[in-house]
């Protein structure tokens, strides 16, 4: 049963925090250009480094980057990725032919992960355990912290459990839920089976397990409530400060939208967006959307547009803020295929304080609840799209001045300092 803690268990536990630590993340990819996942690391490593714990990271290595290296302030360890990602990579977008063959691959190599599900990266992980372990020797490390996407992180961190017991603590950090959603009828059942169980063994062995909130039900329907689970926003609620730029696009004379993200024709396709603001530019003639990030294949729907649009290339994540900062609007294209997460990025958006053009594929969308507690939020719905009076309203809302708002009251629970002092 969930027992709450008591003010003297409290106590001990904010005594325990502010004693430094040696603090081990497991993660995947990290500075200095981190995945979705990486970001929400990297902010919770920045805040063990604000209280002056020391901070140690394996991360996924990618061409060109070094297998060690110290990036601001983390001292970072880098382990190849496994076969398949790399392949994944390379031959998921393309020509018809070659996402075939990827997905050939995909189904022989999940039919021969059956064994080992849902550990996919079995080889990968003994890797990352074993430099875990030499790191813990030589760094003195107290503290690991395991997150999830990649699961191999956790299969690391629960072989360090077991080796070190009562001397190391242990924690899983779930930024998705471990579960299938991609299969069905009996490859479903079974797939569900192997998460369930490995979910289990988190719960039994590891310190602390933290969960996303959003999954809160349905972990307690099926796990029950235990003492060594939290439940967690994203922490990526982030005020940062802007990094001057060379040069910005914007001009005084148009109103700049500003997009930073990733785009692709599968999930997050900007074509319709793009089709609705053309609309509009007829009622708004100095419209202008900028964007920065990974096209993947859209650059053909770019160009299309192009008298609507501007594609500036990938930018530095510090360079972020300066651009939603000098926009007059910031641009959320939301996830039609898996709308059943939340994008972390879209925190992003409300930490700049400026208004929100928000397109959203599905009604059901995980991050609508989020958007409606950010006032400067206007939604248009894709099933909605081509109608006269929308468009109309948008340019309404377009030329409308919107003041700057301050949402920290609404996303404390997203704040870093808030979800790090929960891990450990």
């Amino acid at each position: 049963m969930f027992a709450t803690m008591s003010e003297a268990d409290n106590k001990e536990r904010g005594n325990q925090q502010k004693r430094h630590k040696s603090i081990l993340i497991l993660g995947s990819s990290f500075l200095p250009r981190p995945t979705a996942n990486g970001v929400c690391l990297i902010n919770i490593a920045r805040e063990y480094l604000k209280d002056g714990h020391t901070v140690f990271c394996i991360a996924a290595k990618d061409p060109g980057q070094k297998e060690y290296e110290v990036l601001d302030g983390v001292h970072i360890y880098r382990v190849e990725r496994s076969w398949f990602a790399s392949f994944h990579e390379k031959y998921s977008s393309g020509g018809r032919i070659r996402k075939s063959f990827e997905k050939a691959v995909h189904l022989i190599r999940n039919v021969g992960m059956i064994p080992f599900y849902p550990n996919v990266a079995p080889v990968r992980a003994i890797k990352v355990y074993s430099l875990a372990e030499k790191i813990i020797h030589e760094k003195q490390i107290d503290t690991v912290i395991a997150s999830y996407v990649p699961y191999e992180m956790i299969y690391a961190v629960l072989r360090l459990k077991r080796k070190f017991g009562n001397q190391l603590y242990c924690a899983a950090y779930y930024l998705d839920y471990l579960r299938v959603n991609k299969y069905s009828s009996l490859a479903r059942v079974f797939y569900d089976r192997s998460c369930a169980h490995a979910q289990k063994k988190d719960l039994r062995c590891l310190d602390r397990v933290g969960i996303p909130i959003s999954c809160k039900d349905e972990f307690e329907k099926q796990y029950g409530m235990h003492e060594n689970v939290v439940f967690l926003e994203l922490p990526v609620y982030v005020k940062e400060a802007s990094a001057p730029m060379k040069e910005l696009p914007f001009s005084k004379d148009t109103l700049n939208l500003a997009f930073v993200g990733s785009l692709n024709t599968w999930n997050r396709s900007p074509e319709r967006l793009l089709k609705l603001l053309y609309a509009a530019q007829g009622k708004c003639p100095n419209l202008k959307l900028y964007i920065w990030g990974n096209i993947t294949d859209t650059g053909d729907i770019l160009a299309q547009y192009a008298s609507i649009a501007e594609y500036h290339g990938y930018t530095e994540s510090k360079y972020i803020p300066t651009i939603l900062h000098n926009a007059d609007w910031v641009v959320n294209i939301s996830n039609e295929r898996d709308y059943h997460l939340v994008p972390s990025k879209i925190f992003q958006l409300f930490a700049s304080g400026k208004p929100v053009l928000n397109y959203m594929f599905k009604r059901e969308d995980a991050s609508i609840p989020y958007f409606e507690r950010y006032k400067n939020t206007y939604t248009v719905y894709d099933d909605q799209a081509n109608e006269v009076a929308v468009i109309d309203a948008l340019v309404q809302a377009l030329k409308k001045k919107w003041p700057l708002a301050n949402a920290d009251a609404e996303f404390r629970e997203n704040m870093p300092e808030y979800v790090a002092e929960r891990i450990i």
